[in-house]
């Protein structure tokens, strides 16, 4: 039979017997005593056994678990099993865990703070560092000498820093100056003696382009975005949206100054951008609502405003405190357009309105000087295309074409962009034009010259060069008509009961908006500055590069443009042709005066102005021609005719004068031939006394 299993405690009293021998009252308390002895090491060895499994994990998280330390407690053979003590053991280790969870969670939320905080430093410090290098990188600095070398075409850099005029500080100003239809060839040392100086012998080019088609609205804004009229929604001064279903007319500023139009970022919007201070006197779209980022000072139109007043209101904002001060002034004057619409290309009243121009562009430099701050302020002179004289024998008649009732919309002028109703498709109404044209050519050979003079074009298939229509236009294509009637310079688009109704004599008397690249349409660029290199001559450009150079001066980086060269305008090559020179035609006649403002010029034929050299091209404006003076002069001025016809190239400066007279034709053409009399008798007599003395030739 199995023993019963014993004791340790019945095994060491055993041991205890075997050593007495008897059993008494004395061994009775030795085993009381040992009996304690044994409980106080198994309370010692479990309490250890307790701080040990304390010191582990537990995979609880609450009262509702039980932690690994009481399930092992309880697997303890039953010694430790007290339900009190075990619950106390899992308060106190959950209590422990909360307060490092909450030491945790502090210590979280420490980082976090501090985390947020560096990115706000960050950001801050970012910004600075910005304005720093917009501060000191790339900014223009004042020209070492005024003599700088002409071969360097690029803008100087000049420097943001504060500048100072010996009793006033000041910023880097510059001032941009329009001079609407004023043709690069209007410039004389007569007439205009303050702009010949600078095209002479400041910063200047023999012309450059404008953008098609060179009217005033989009070419003004053009010349502050950099932008082609397709691209920057301007599409002309008149024009139609059939998304808006609206129609644009400068005539009427309380519609087309709404921001609808107006697209692209102007000037004044770069520079506020960039806390260049900007006054605007009467820039076509300066008057938009341009919202926080509109200019400091903006002027509106004013077509009675005297050059005068221009004068004072430029002078007005240089001799502001700095904190008020315009770095930016652009000034708009409208009055060589308004006398060529008037009375033309040429004549004593153009005459006159040169010589006033240029007082007014004196005074302001004058000004500049007297304020010792030609070292600080730049100006830059431009305009926004040419002119061209008209003629009532220049005239294409609409309605011969084209029954107008036909035509919903017609955008433009002189130029005519189509819509057609819609009963009736672009592509029927290009057909009817086209077929039109053929009928009235096969029944009158005599209108030959005036169908040769305008050409018919879809918009996609317009020229790329003109970046308005088909794949080099820009977004806003769909403001340009499908259908485009395009004239010759010179000529104009009427119809036959307008023409009765001018009393058969055509206005106005000079038009523009033509072919961009054609010689009468060119356009003026003159500057001088620190940023500009005395003496240097510039090459054509075209005058999407405006609004680089603008910021160029003022040491911002504008928004995207069309502008291709950023600025950097190229030297003119040694040996520079015209790529677009004038043909010669036979002179018609000659007025034989020297005096200026009484010689008659037509755009469109050209006489004998003087023996001496010069590049000056000329303007005539109907049939005669006059003595231009006798002055050598390297001006450029163009022809207006179909042919664009230009004197024998040797002009002499330019001085208007004006006859409308046709009935001299027959005069002009007996004067030739007089001349050319007069030509054979000197050229015999000099083979003559030739002829005499080596006794070789004969008389021609």
């Amino acid at each position: 039979m199995e023993q019963p299993r014993r004791s340790l405690e019945s095994i060491e009293l055993e041991g205890e017997e075997d050593i007495t021998g008897d059993y008494d009252a004395k061994d009775n308390d030795k085993e009381v005593l040992l009996q304690h002895d044994y409980t106080e090491r198994l309370i010692t060895d479990a309490t250890a056994k307790r701080t040990a499994l304390k010191k582990s994990k537990s995979k609880t998280v609450g009262f509702g678990h039980m932690p690994e330390y009481k399930k092992l407690a309880n697997d303890d053979d039953g010694v430790i099993t007290d339900t009190d003590e075990t619950i106390e053991i899992d308060a106190e280790s959950h209590l422990k865990y909360l307060r490092k969870k909450h030491r945790r969670w502090a210590c979280l939320k420490s980082c976090l703070f501090f985390f947020l905080c560096a990115i706000v430093l960050g950001i801050i410090g970012a910004a600075v560092y910005v304005a720093i290098i917009k501060n000191k990188l790339g900014l223009l600095k004042p020209s070492s000498s005024p003599s700088s070398s002409a071969s360097d075409s690029s803008v100087s850099p000049l420097s943001k820093s504060l500048l100072s005029n010996g009793t006033h500080d000041f910023y880097p100003t510059t001032i941009y100056i329009s001079l609407d239809g004023y043709r690069p060839d209007y410039l004389t040392p007569e007439f205009t003696p303050v702009m010949w100086e600078l095209y002479t012998a400041e910063y200047s080019t023999p012309f450059m382009y404008p953008s098609f088609p060179s009217v005033t609205f989009p070419n003004h804004y053009t010349m502050v975005t950099g932008l082609y009229p397709s691209s920057h929604g301007i599409v002309g001064n008149t024009f139609w949206d059939p998304d808006l279903h609206e129609e644009f007319d400068y005539h009427k500023p309380d519609h087309s100054l709404d921001l609808k139009w107006w697209k692209g970022e102007p000037l004044w919007v770069t520079a506020t951008k960039n806390g260049v201070k900007t006054g605007i006197h009467m820039w076509p779209g300066s008057e938009a609502p341009w919202g926080n980022d509109k200019p400091e000072y903006v002027d509106k139109f004013n077509g009675t405003e005297t050059l005068d007043r221009k004068v004072q209101r430029v002078l007005g904002w240089l001799d502001q405190d700095i904190d008020s001060r315009p770095e930016l002034i652009l000034c708009y004057v409208p009055t060589i357009d308004s006398l060529g619409h008037q009375y033309g290309t040429v004549g004593p009243e153009i005459n006159d309105g040169l010589k006033q121009v240029d007082d007014m562009i004196g005074a302001i430099l004058s000004g500049i000087n007297d304020r010792n701050i030609s070292l600080i302020a730049n100006v830059v002179i431009v305009s926004d295309h040419g002119m061209a004289s008209t003629s009532n024998d220049r005239l294409i008649f609409f309605d011969d074409f084209i029954v107008p009732e036909t035509v919903e919309h017609t955008d433009g002028w002189p130029l005519f962009g189509l819509r057609p109703y819609q009963y009736n498709t672009s592509e029927q109404l290009y057909a009817e034009i086209t077929s039109a044209r053929a009928a009235v050519k096969a029944q009158n050979d005599s209108e030959s010259e005036s169908l040769e003079s305008w050409q018919v074009y879809m918009k996609d298939d317009m020229p790329e060069e003109w970046h308005f229509g088909g794949p080099s236009g820009g977004q806003y294509q769909n403001r340009i008509a499908p259908v485009w009637m395009v004239p010759e310079a010179g000529w104009a688009i009427t119809t036959r009961q307008q023409f009765e109704d001018y009393d058969h004599d055509f206005r106005p008397k000079g038009l523009h908006g033509y072919n961009n690249t054609d010689p009468l349409m060119r356009a003026l660029f003159l500057a001088t500055g620190p940023s500009f290199p005395s003496g240097s001559k510039i090459e054509p450009f075209y005058n999407v590069e405006l609004y680089d150079v603008i910021c160029r001066t003022l040491n911002i980086i504008g928004a995207p443009n069309n502008g291709t060269l950023k600025g950097q305008l190229n030297s003119l090559p040694d040996g520079w042709m015209d790529p677009n020179p004038f043909p010669s035609l036979p002179p018609t006649a000659d007025s034989g005066s020297s005096d200026n403002n009484n010689a008659v010029v037509d755009d469109h034929a050209a006489g004998d102005h003087g023996k001496q050299q010069t590049n000056n091209h000329v303007d005539d404006d109907d049939d005669d021609v006059g003595d231009r003076g006798k002055q050598q002069t390297n001006g450029y001025s163009d022809d207006d005719d179909n042919d664009h016809a230009s004197g024998d190239g040797k002009q002499t400066t330019k001085n208007h004068t004006d006859d409308n007279d046709d009935d001299n034709a027959d005069e002009g053409i007996d004067g030739f031939e007089n001349r050319l009399d007069d030509l054979t008798d000197h050229i015999n007599e000099f083979l003559d006394k030739v002829g005499s003395q080596y006794g070789e030739m004969d008389d021609v």
